[in-house]
């Protein structure tokens, strides 16, 4: 779905991080 590895290096501030921590929530 996602590229995990991917966007926790790519981690920025701002919407794109919350949406990547509610991935993560979803993932577990």
């Amino acid at each position: 779905m996602y590229d995990v590895p991917h966007w926790l290096l790519g981690a920025n501030p701002g919407p794109s991080s919350i949406m990547q921590a509610f991935v993560l929530v979803m993932c577990f």
